[in-house]
């Protein structure tokens, strides 16, 4: 064949997540370039659909059994080995579980000829680096969204440094930029996009940033936009503010990724509290409408942020150095529209998604020209403790957070 198909596994199902968006982005411009891609469809977390995602036109999509986060074990791997075969011959992208990384190293016991993997890390979690150690001798080439994240990898799979490959995922920017930002008398527009949750995103500390900007008088209104299983928690905690307070703040659904543009544009500053990334999609986005950013110090923001140029960046926790960078913004409002022009020039020289997509066209078609890897008969297909959601840890964040609310 020509040019390879490219399998993308969707684990979550076609609903709102930054390793789904990137997967559908891929699939339309390979779809585009005559590659033929199929997406492999899981069911959605929790068999319901929290914000549905559309397949691109034309592409094709192969329903697939196993939820993210359900048991996973050798009679579930089985259930996929079908539906996965179904993309054969195709360049697969496991994503994110080990139920795909091990339904496709059992693909490549029979069917080794005609495929071939690309592993990709998405974050600094440790499971993103055990897949991708405990299944390389399948996968042909790596991709680390960070330079953090690569000599994580490295340090993982030290012989296979030659085919990590460091990639941020890339965004659209626009054109034209035609936009203005609040003035002086106006409330300073505070934007948080992305998942509800504590877990590496710590939405919980949004709050103390609140209060933080408070206490120095700063006039701001702050948007919290996505969805996650900790929305129910942080509107508790927010009806728990004083009254005042609670005016400031907003908690929205989310939103497709078409409408992120004009909210962007309204915004006059992006936050993430995170204290694990890979290189923050929300934050090349908001950098891509001129929004500025104000972030704390985690994988990907390096390469990204030129501190008091184009964003700020504070260590992880410490919400006061986070919260005196925005009141500089909200006091000098020349300085915040000076930094927010410098974003777009920053992702457009350097996260483009027209640039991007021809490098991973070019990657593909690199990959499938490689010789075929092949599981290891006497090598047990499914990672050890490879249990996918961890047990507990919403518990033990709810109680974390209840007592810093509580102290």
């Amino acid at each position: 064949m020509n040019k390879p198909s490219v399998a993308f596994a969707l684990p979550m199902g076609l609903t709102l997540g930054g390793s789904n968006i990137w997967s559908l982005q891929m699939a339309a411009a390979l779809q585009d370039a005559g590659h033929a891609p199929v997406l492999l469809q899981h069911p959605p977390v929790g068999g319901g659909r929290l914000f549905a995602l559309d397949a691109p036109a034309g592409v094709r999509c192969i329903p697939c059994p196993w939820a993210y986060g359900s048991r996973f074990g050798r009679k579930q791997m089985q259930a996929l080995i079908q539906p996965y075969a179904q993309a054969l011959p195709a360049v697969f992208v496991p994503n994110m579980t080990t139920a795909s990384y091990a339904a496709c190293a059992r693909l490549t016991m029979k069917h080794s000829e005609e495929m071939r993997m690309i592993g990709i890390a998405h974050g600094q979690g440790e499971l993103h680096l055990r897949w991708l150690s405990y299944y390389e001798q399948v996968i042909h080439r790596f991709i680390a969204v960070s330079d953090e994240v690569a000599e994580l990898l490295r340090q993982a799979v030290p012989h296979r440094a030659g085919d990590i490959l460091t990639k941020a995922c890339a965004v659209e920017v626009p054109a034209h930029l035609n936009r203005n930002y609040s003035g002086s008398d106006e409330s300073l527009q505070i934007v948080y996009a992305g998942r509800i949750t504590n877990h590496e995103k710590r939405v919980y500390k949004l709050l103390p940033l609140a209060e933080a900007l408070r206490k120095r008088g700063v006039d701001f209104h702050l948007r919290i936009i996505g969805d996650g299983g900790f929305r129910w928690g942080l509107n508790k905690a927010v009806r728990e503010l004083t009254p005042s307070l609670q005016k400031c703040i907003v908690i929205e659904g989310p939103r497709s990724p078409a409408d992120m543009a004009s909210v962007w544009e309204a915004a006059d500053v992006c936050v993430l509290v995170s204290d694990r990334e890979g290189t923050a999609v929300s934050m090349l986005e908001a950098m891509a409408h001129g929004c500025v950013p104000v972030v704390t110090r985690v994988s990907g923001t390096a390469a990204v942020i030129d501190h008091g140029i184009n964003g700020f960046v504070s260590d992880i926790d410490d919400l006061e150095a986070m919260a005196g960078h925005i009141a500089r913004l909200a006091a000098d409002r020349t300085v915040l529209a000076e930094c927010g022009r410098k974003g777009p020039e920053k992702i457009s020289a350097d996260y483009s998604l027209k640039d991007y997509l021809e490098w991973f066209q070019s990657l593909v078609d690199g990959v499938w020209s490689n010789p075929p890897r092949k599981w290891p008969v006497a090598k047990p297909l499914i990672m050890p403790n490879a249990a996918d959601m961890r047990p507990g840890l919403w518990t033990r964040l709810k109680r974390e957070l209840c007592a810093k609310r509580d102290s």
